[in-house]
């Protein structure tokens, strides 16, 4: 086995060699933004944008484009293995409005790759373990930032994120820290967790975020459950690449999915969660939906 038969599936990917495996609603979205057998330059999207219900899973979702991205480098205009494209350095970017959420992603790319991870341990069919052939891309830091062995510090920043040992640079930091933090820096993925949190996501979309992947023709994908008290844009961000709306951005999809696509998640802990909820916020508890308050 090689790691490069999986550069064009990010689901086996991640099931194989991370031992994570994703689920149905994971896989959806997942194969939705990056077809399995179909090469980078004909991925159908620019932009995705994820309404999904609480306990969904949207960070475990944005950990495996992380892993899956870095080795292989997919939006690179050189030819993959060559010199070129081993020396060019490659940005993954995370994002995340809130403090205490900031970091999530990047706490599970490393408890992945020190193959500790609940999704491993949890994995259905038996606990999975990462390969070899993933743990051996990324550079181990002698003098070891926080809990794992491979956080560094990313170079000509102020942020702790991961290397690769062919110049793939995973960061991450909340949007506070987003304008000083990307001037002047391009991305290849960016991923926006939670952006439904944050006050104006299509500003910042627009004004920091597209910028910063013009040249790269980088891919951004945000994610988070809709909130009514955030008062935010983060349902026009959503209604851009809305199916159904007939003067979305072709380059743009949006998705929708319920908590029930999470099979850790039973019927009764979902009866238990929105016991007392208002009707009208059930839709957007359960199923991702956007509501209206009342």
């Amino acid at each position: 086995m090689t790691i490069d038969q999986y550069r064009l599936d990010i689901c086996a990917f991640s099931n194989d060699l991370l031992g994570v495996k994703p689920h149905a609603g994971q896989e959806l979205f997942l194969y939705t933004i990056f077809p399995p057998g179909v090469e980078p330059k004909d991925w159908p999207y620019r932009e995705a944008t994820l309404a999904a219900a609480n306990r969904w899973a949207k960070s475990v979702s944005f950990m495996i484009v992380h892993l899956w991205s870095a080795p292989f480098k997919h939006l690179l205009p050189h030819e993959y293995g060559s010199e070129d494209w081993f020396d060019q350095p490659y940005q993954i970017l995370n994002l995340c409005p809130i403090v205490d959420l900031a970091y999530a992603v990047r706490g599970m790319v490393g408890e992945v790759l020190d193959d500790r991870a609940k999704e491993q341990i949890e994995r259905p069919g038996g606990r999975g373990h990462v390969s070899p052939l993933v743990v051996a891309l990324f550079n181990e830091n002698p003098d070891p930032r926080g809990k794992s062995r491979f956080l560094h510090r990313i170079p000509d920043t102020n942020y702790d994120g991961y290397l690769t040992a062919h110049n793939s640079q995973l960061e991450y930091r909340t949007t506070d820290e987003s304008a000083k933090g990307i001037q002047s820096r391009k991305f290849y993925i960016v991923t926006f967790d939670e952006f439904t949190r944050e006050k104006d996501p299509e500003t910042l979309i627009a004004s920091d975020l597209r910028p910063r992947m013009l040249d790269t023709r980088g891919i951004l994908i945000a994610g988070g459950t809709p909130h009514l008290e955030t008062q935010s844009t983060a349902e026009q961000v959503w209604e851009a690449g809305n199916p159904a709306n007939p003067d979305r951005n072709p380059k743009h999809i949006s998705i929708q999915r319920s908590i029930h696509d999470n099979p850790a998640i039973t019927q009764e802990m979902i009866d238990e969660m929105i016991l007392g909820t208002p009707d009208y916020l059930i839709p957007q508890i359960v199923e991702g939906k956007w509501v209206q308050s009342e």
